[in-house]
C-alpha cells in the first residue's frame, strides 16, 4: 500500500487521504450512463480507530463492495497517509467532523451510512449531530459516548487522568520520525500490540493529544438530537465500553437497535469481521423494509 493507491482532499489544513471502492452501480454508470433510475445504494463511510487506519475495514468493505455498495474509507487525521501536522488545536472532534464534511463535498456525497469504530464511533457521532440530514443510518462499534472512565466508577479521575495524558503528550512534542509506519490494523494482536505499534505510525504526541480527547468525550446532551436510525454494536467482553452504557446510549437516541456480540472484547472491527459484515448487512437490510 502506498498513497498512490488513494485520493485525498486538501482541508487547509492539511491533506486528508482516503480510499473510494466503487461498487457495481457506480461502475456501470461509468461505462454506460444509464437511461432510467436505478436506486443507488448509499454509501457506507467506514471510520478506524486510534492509531489505526482505513485498513481496519479493508476486508469488511470488499464485502459490501460485492454487494454493489460504494464504500469509502479514510485515513483520518493524524493517521495513515493524512496531515500529522503536531498541532493541538487540530485534534479535536469538530476538526475530524469537518474533514469528513469536505471529502463528502469533493465526492458529492449526500446522504450516507456513518459506520465508526471506538475513536471513529466518536468523529461519527460528533458528525452526526452537525450534519443530521446527512446521514441516512448511523452504526456505532465499540463506542463510548461518554469518557470510559464513567461507567466504571471512576469519573472522578477524569480530570486527572487528562492533565496526565495531555501533560504526556506535551512532553513528547519534541518526538518524530521521517518516515511514520504503515501498517494493515487487520494483522494487530490485542490492545498492547495495537498500541505500541500505533506509535510507530504517528507522533506520539498526536496519540496523546487523541487519548486526552476521549476522556473529554460527553455525548449526554447530544443523543437526543440523533433522528436517524441508529445501530450500537458491543463485544460482550468490552473492558472500555460497558453494557451498562450501550443500553444507556440506546435509551437515549429514538431509533436505536443495540447488538451485544458475545464472547467478543472491544477489537470488533479488527478481530470479528465476518461476524460485523453480518450485523451490519442484516441491519441495512431491515432498514429497507
Amino acid at each position: 500500500m502506498n498513497s498512490n493507491d488513494l485520493k485525498f482532499v486538501e482541508t487547509g489544513k492539511g491533506r486528508i487521504y482516503y480510499k473510494f471502492i466503487a461498487g457495481a452501480i457506480s461502475r456501470s454508470r461509468e461505462i454506460a450512463p444509464a437511461a432510467e433510475p436505478i436506486f443507488a445504494k448509499p454509501t457506507l463511510i467506514f471510520l478506524h480507530g486510534l492509531s489505526a487506519n482505513h485498513t481496519t475495514w479493508t476486508a469488511v468493505a470488499e464485502q459490501f463492495n460485492r454487494l454493489g455498495y460504494d464504500c469509502l474509507l479514510p485515513d483520518m487525521r493524524g493517521h495513515g497517509y493524512s496531515d500529522k501536522t503536531k498541532s493541538r488545536s487540530l485534534y479535536h472532534l469538530p476538526v475530524f467532523a469537518d474533514d469528513l464534511d469536505l471529502i463528502f463535498k469533493k465526492e458529492n456525497l449526500s446522504e450516507v451510512v456513518l459506520i465508526g469504530y471506538s475513536f471513529g464511533g466518536s468523529v461519527a457521532l460528533r458528525y452526526a449531530v452537525d450534519h443530521p440530514g446527512s446521514v441516512k443510518n448511523l452504526v456505532l462499534i465499540s463506542t463510548n459516548f461518554v469518557s470510559p472512565l464513567d461507567y466504571h466508577g471512576l469519573g472522578f479521575l477524569n480530570f486527572l487522568a487528562y492533565t496526565f495524558v495531555n501533560g504526556f503528550a506535551w512532553s513528547m512534542f519534541w518526538q518524530g520520525r521521517r518516515n511514520y509506519y504503515y501498517y494493515d490494523h487487520a494483522t494487530a494482536k490485542g490492545y498492547w500490540h495495537s498500541t505500541f505499534t500505533g506509535w510507530t505510525a504517528m507522533p506520539v504526541c498526536v496519540n496523546h493529544w487523541l487519548l486526552a480527547e476521549l476522556l473529554e468525550v460527553d455525548f449526554s446532551a447530544d443523543l437526543g438530537k440523533i433522528k436517524c436510525p441508529v445501530l450500537i454494536v458491543r463485544g460482550g467482553n468490552d473492558p472500555f465500553l460497558t453494557k451498562k452504557e450501550a443500553v444507556k446510549m440506546a435509551e437515549g437516541i429514538s431509533s436505536s437497535k443495540l447488538v451485544q456480540l458475545d464472547d467478543s472484547s472491544h477489537f470488533l472491527a479488527s478481530k470479528n469481521q465476518e461476524q460485523i459484515f453480518q450485523v451490519i448487512s442484516g441491519y441495512l437490510n431491515e432498514q429497507k423494509k
